[in-house]
């Protein structure tokens, strides 16, 4: 059979093909559309994901419970100084921005204020200059770090290194940009002394990632026991700690007892804590993941000076945890876009189906003489069946374009890289295939049945 008869049959039958193929397409956009922009959006979230590490987690405040004060905070980090990186910061919100002579169109940007490990915390790289360092936190000097974004929309092609900008009117000096982000972060201590009160709240970010290479004596928290100890064994004074406002007793008050307590005490020193003691691989301690949660969340109720009986009243977002819910909700947001494209194509082949039926009683007469000069029940079944498998691919050629243009664009709006998603559309290249032959079989089959006698006499 020759394409022409094909084209034929579509350019005769037009207004009943381009219904057909816009339900194709509908259903195909639908299924394409909404899995390329989820996909999109998934691969970003756990590209940023990987890259902090699935052991990191941070510590905030809870819902309707009382703030993190920076104290706190700081003691947490003096307390668990034994882990790759831990960082104090918070989101100070929109802040009007202002470089140079611009006034008019000064960007509201978000800004972040976070210690010197913030961006081992994040795993960002920094692109030209350098990060806070001990002294610059000490000091709290006036000096901040520019996302990749802000730096182009503020300064274009200067050099942003050396620059001066404007925060809510003070002035900061840049001293270094980022590869990538929008956000432009200062020294906590800084924003302590201009834009932080008593009731703001500060994160704890812990990046845990490389513990296990480490050899590590965890000074844990024991009941009735005072701290002094395992304050003193990283350098920081007992009367330090209380100076940042955390008593010794708030900090004994009470613990979760973690895995490997050494309960051996120094009789020279005896308000020396029990240590946690890793687990031993050869000659190298190593603790889990699951262990640092436990030490974390132990550390911090007894600096929050809660009791065994209270309810932990701030909350460790795990981001291993979110991952798996993150693929959970991306699962099931894939499994009702594509339950809802297949009821379109279910319906897609039900029009088909019946255009196709439609077809052959009218082409009766036509099936008859080709069937009197020699043509096969076979050939006449091919013919019916690749003109409704070429109008289903038809409506899956428009769908899948407009579905991939859709998707991305609600995925570049959202900040997310345009993707191909290669896998949704061989799978809807097939699912046409499998809509073209079912739709396609039964008037198929109806035609190459047909009597040429009879179908002759047809009028």
């Amino acid at each position: 059979m020759s394409g022409n008869n094909i084209v034929g049959f579509i350019k005769s039958n037009k207004l009943r093909s381009f219904i057909t193929i816009l339900i194709i397409a509908t259903g195909i956009t639908s299924l394409t559309g909404v899995l390329t922009a989820v996909d999109a959006l998934k691969r970003e979230v756990m590209s940023n994901f990987e890259k902090m590490g699935t052991g990191s987690f941070s510590i905030v405040k809870k819902r309707n419970h009382p703030s993190i004060p920076y104290h706190q905070a700081l003691a947490f980090k003096q307390q668990l100084g034994c882990l790759q990186s831990v960082s104090i910061f918070t989101n100070l919100g929109n802040i009007p921005v202002k470089y140079g002579s611009i006034t008019t169109t000064n960007p509201i940007t978000n800004v972040v204020a976070a210690d010197e490990a913030y961006l081992d915390y994040r795993n960002i790289t920094v692109k030209e200059g350098r990060m806070f360092s001990g002294a610059d936190i000490a000091s709290a000097r006036a000096v901040c770090v520019l996302g990749r974004n802000i730096a182009q929309s503020l300064l274009k092609d200067e050099v942003a290194v050396g620059k001066d900008i404007s925060l809510a009117g003070i002035r900061y000096e840049i001293i270094g940009t980022l590869a990538t982000g929008g956000e432009i972060i200062i020294p906590v201590s800084n924003a302590r002394l201009h834009f932080t009160s008593e009731s703001t709240s500060f994160s704890i970010g812990v990046c845990s990632g490389n513990i296990a290479q480490q050899s590590i004596v965890y000074q844990g928290i024991a009941q009735q026991s005072i701290a002094y100890q395992s304050v003193e064994a990283q350098g920081v004074s007992a009367q330090g700690v209380e100076a940042q406002g955390v008593s010794a007793q708030s900090i004994s008050s009470q613990s979760v007892a973690p895995k490997h307590v050494d309960k051996r005490r120094d009789h020279k020193q005896p308000n020396m804590l029990p240590r946690v003691m890793p687990p031993r691989v050869g000659n190298v301690q190593v603790i889990d993941n699951e262990e640092v949660y436990d030490v974390a969340e132990s550390v911090f109720r007894a600096i929050r000076r809660l009791s065994p009986t209270d309810v932990t009243d701030f909350s460790i977002s795990r981001s291993d945890a979110m991952l798996a819910r993150l693929s959970k909700i991306t699962g099931i947001i894939t499994s009702v876009a594509a339950i809802t494209g297949l009821i379109t194509l279910l319906v897609a082949a039900i029009g088909l189906m019946n255009i196709m039926l439609v077809s052959v009683k009218e082409r009766t007469r036509e099936i008859g003489i080709r069937k009197a000069v020699g043509a096969s029940a076979a050939k006449i079944r091919r013919q019916f069946l690749l003109e409704s498998i070429i109008i289903s691919e038809m409506g899956c050629i428009a769908g899948t374009v407009t579905g991939i243009l859709a998707g991305n664009a609600v995925a570049m709006l959202l900040g997310a890289p345009f993707i191909i998603p290669w896998e949704w559309i061989m799978f809807a290249v097939v699912m046409c295939l499998a809509v073209g032959v079912a739709s396609g079989y039964l008037p198929a089959a109806k035609a190459a049945a047909l009597d040429p006698v009879e179908a002759l006499r047809c009028e």
